[in-house]
């Protein structure tokens, strides 16, 4: 797969809405060909990768069998609010509408981060991350009486009969391990000590060395610094307000809401946590226009 190059933001927001436009034509070869060989689909981020190429069986990868289990059945619509472009990254804020097989409707808020690549002097897909809660939306289909234990067993088998054991396994991961509430109460953290003006505290829910990057939509520069800088230029006063939080594996996403003084800024932030010490490595903040 080849480095990124430069990609104009119209570029990017045309590939990255081709996805969601082919998932509701249910167009799998489509689909497919937006992504790189070797491309990557975390969804959600915590369970197991599908990658583009890897474990063909019967002419299918991994990616194919991860359309026909979540996409094939189901009629699923996006609702966008936002996009952030910068450089060859696309960051979404949506709200993912899904009528599933057996009639049940869901709507999931979700973050999406896109990782854009070229092939072959095609764009593509090199990686996407989908950033929402599984276990929060598994307790609340179960919630819906006997069609949702029915989806929640049909969901099962079809995994099973189309991915095997194994891909049963690897999709369990985003139910048993992440940061999960711990994430939320981290975030909440974050912006209440950043208020304080508590450096100490702040500095504290971080691993040694770890940095804080602050990127502008569609802007190419990043600006790299560390969690103790970071308050220190944003200065007394500054307030971090969060909501959409959303802890996803080992990663807490989230939209924000930044004010200092007369200034304010608006965008989507990552919190990716370490996982043996559950203490923050690094922060990314992309600001929208």
């Amino acid at each position: 797969m080849s480095e990124p190059a430069e990609f104009t933001r119209e570029a990017a927001i045309e590939i990255v809405e081709a996805s969601p436009r082919f998932v509701g034509e249910h167009d799998r070869v489509a689909w497919q060909s937006l992504f790189a060989v070797g491309g990557v689909v975390e969804d959600p981020v915590g369970a197991a990768p599908s990658r583009k190429g890897e474990r063909i069986r019967r002419g299918s990868d991994e990616l194919a069998r991860f359309y026909d289990t979540f996409i094939a059945d189901n009629e699923i619509r996006f609702v966008v609010e936002r996009d952030i472009v910068v450089g060859s990254e696309v960051i979404r804020d949506v709200a993912i509408h899904t009528v599933l097989g057996t009639g049940l409707q869901v709507v999931v808020p979700a973050i999406l981060r896109y990782s854009l690549t070229w092939e072959a002097e095609e764009p593509r897909i090199a990686r996407l991350e989908a950033y929402w809660e599984l276990p929060r939306m598994s307790q609340q289909i179960l919630k819906r009486g006997l069609r949702g234990l029915r989806t929640m067993l049909r969901t099962t088998w079809t995994m099973v009969r189309v991915q095997g054991l194994r891909g049963l396994t690897g999709y369990s991961k985003g139910m048993m391990r992440g940061i999960f509430g711990r994430g939320h109460e981290v975030a909440g953290q974050l912006a209440r000590l950043l208020r304080d003006g508590d450096l100490e505290g702040l500095a504290g829910l971080f691993v040694p060395g770890a940095e804080i990057e602050s990127l502008r939509d569609d802007e190419r520069e990043v600006l790299s610094e560390s969690p103790v800088a970071w308050a220190e230029r944003l200065g007394c006063g500054a307030c971090l307000s969060l909501s959409k939080v959303i802890a996803s594996g080992w990663v807490v996403a989230f939209r924000f809401e930044l004010q200092r003084g007369d200034e304010s800024s608006r965008g989507i932030g990552f919190l990716i946590f370490a996982r043996q010490t559950r203490r923050i490595e690094r922060a990314r903040f992309f600001l929208a226009r």
